[in-house]
């Protein structure tokens, strides 16, 4: 399954965002499902994220982490 092409097909909905914004989003979501996938549990792979990443606002991270939920909720 290619976890970047269900990101971005996500985004067909939010036409109103930067296009930088929404890849970077992607870009981070497959990161942590990455993680997820090589047996983090999912909080893990998130926390291990925002927190090596810290440059990410709270609108970035709640982006991010419903982004990772929903790709799994669709899988």
């Amino acid at each position: 399954m290619n976890f970047l092409m269900l990101a971005i097909t996500y985004f067909d909905f939010w036409n109103t965002i930067n296009l930088m914004q929404k890849i970077s989003w992607a870009a981070a979501a497959v990161n942590i499902l990455d993680d997820y996938l090589k047996g983090l549990t999912l909080n893990k792979a998130l926390k291990k994220w925002f927190k090596s990443n810290r440059f990410a606002g709270s609108n970035d991270r709640r982006r991010i982490r419903d982004l990772v939920y929903d790709i799994l909720r669709k899988r």
